[in-house]
């Protein structure tokens, strides 16, 4: 992954659709066959997904956010250049007009299979604070312009594109978290990952037992949000923790967990000073501190505590040159939705 999109070269902001999710209330799936076949015009197939109307590329020079259906990170391989933006064709970014000669960008999708991607914020110094996304949105970066990207539920913030319920977001208990978090050599080589050492990219709580002491959202400046909702037998997970500040971090979590845990998750851990590190093939144990977490069941509707694991967590291209590590965490997220 780019570095929390901070290497990104054009960080598109207002990506209008050019062959699907025209509909108003974004309702997109692009690509999609009837039987889930590929489609005839060589495209990925996407499932369908839904966010809210407020939602729609208008003009994002206020710093309003705007959604597409995914959020692609893209790059031209050893060239060096790196590309990040919000797009409903999962192949490439929208041109808007720019292109970079010679170069050939392959891309994939940072946000789970069951989210879309969101781009809050204008470029420049006369720019708008950015506006804030739907509450069950995890980070995944901000540039240094401003720009704040992320992931976020299909549905999320209201009903296939309608607006909304303030009143139910305001009824929503405050989410809890305990978060423990490292970037380091693993089983890579100390060269392959630049650190010879593990190194803490996020602290929220303290990892006392029998039970880690947990921080409210809001407090200490951490922000949380998190969704832990049966499905299909499992949960669909949407874990993300962020503490503000020039030596602050964050880290994301996001797919399909069984009571037994989960694998092909979507990992993220950002440290400010550090860069940013990511999986799409991450795990999910019930662990703590290297034994198994002491409550059953360790997950239920609103609540998870256990240990995600990428062992293949990769940091964003530097002149060409990939970092490779192993990142994980102990966490434990209460009162979600």
């Amino acid at each position: 992954m780019l570095s929390a999109f901070g290497t990104i070269l054009m960080a598109c902001t207002s990506s209008t659709p050019e062959s699907a999710c025209a509909s108003p209330g974004g309702t997109c799936g692009v690509g999609v066959e009837p039987n889930g076949g590929t489609p005839s015009d060589g495209s990925i197939a996407l499932s369908s997904c839904a966010w809210p109307a407020s939602l729609d590329p208008t003009d994002a020079s206020d710093g309003q956010c705007t959604a597409a259906r995914t959020l692609l990170a893209c790059t031209d391989g050893d060239g060096g250049i790196d590309e990040g933006c919000i797009s409903n064709d999962p192949t490439q970014c929208p041109s808007d007009g720019v292109t970079v000669p010679g170069a050939t960008f392959t891309c994939h999708d940072q946000c789970a299979p069951t989210e879309y991607g969101a781009v809050c914020g204008g470029i420049g110094p006369t720019a708008p604070p950015a506006a804030s996304p739907p509450s069950a949105c995890r980070s995944m970066g901000v540039t240094p312009g401003g720009t704040q990207f992320y992931c976020c539920p299909c549905g999320s913030g209201g009903n296939e594109g309608g607006p909304s319920d303030d009143g139910a977001d305001a009824a929503m208990p405050i989410p809890e978290a305990f978060v423990s978090a490292f970037v380091g050599p693993g089983g890579a080589s100390a060269s392959a990952c630049g650190y010879a050492a593990q190194q803490s990219f996020l602290q929220i709580g303290s990892p006392v037992v029998p039970e880690p002491s947990t921080i409210t959202s809001g407090m200490d400046s951490v922000s949380l949000s998190c969704q832990v909702d049966p499905s299909g037998g499992g949960f669909n997970i949407h874990l993300s923790a962020e503490i503000s500040g020039v030596n602050g971090g964050s880290i994301s979590v996001a797919g399909q967990v069984s009571t037994s845990g989960g694998s092909g998750i979507q990992g993220v851990f950002t440290s400010a000073t550090a860069g940013t590190f990511s999986d799409s093939n991450c795990t999910v144990t019930f662990t703590y501190n290297e034994s198994p977490v002491p409550v059953a069941p360790p997950i239920a509707a609103g609540r998870i505590w256990g240990h995600v694991d990428c062992a293949d967590a990769s940091s964003g291209t530097d002149g060409g040159t990939v970092r490779t590590c192993d990142a994980s965490a102990d966490f434990l997220f209460e009162n979600c939705e």
